[in-house]
C-alpha cells in the first residue's frame, strides 16, 4: 500500500508505528486526534507543515500526502 510506505518512510519517526506519537505535541492517532477534520484540512496542513511537522509539499505529491493519510485514519482504534 502507497499509504503506508509513504508514512513508515516520512512520517513513523514522529508519529509512531501505530500512530502513537514518540514526541511530545504529536497528535496521536491511534486515539483519533486531528482525524474529525476533513481530508481537505488535513492535507493542507500536510503540504504547509503545522507545529514541529515539516511542510511536505517539496517532498511529496498531493496524491503521496492523501495515501498516507488514508493510511492514517486507519490506524484509528
Amino acid at each position: 500500500d502507497l499509504g503506508e510506505k509513504t508514512y513508515r518512510t516520512d512520517c513513523i519517526s514522529c508519529h509512531g508505528p501505530n500512530g502513537t506519537p514518540t514526541l511530545a505535541g504529536v497528535p496521536y492517532f491511534a486515539r483519533g486526534e486531528r482525524l474529525h477534520m476533513p481530508d481537505t484540512a488535513l492535507l493542507q496542513s500536510l503540504q504547509n507543515g503545522k507545529g514541529i511537522c515539516p511542510a511536505w509539499r517539496p517532498l511529496l505529491n498531493n496524491r503521496q500526502l492523501l495515501d498516507a493519510l488514508a493510511y492514517v485514519r486507519m490506524l484509528q482504534r
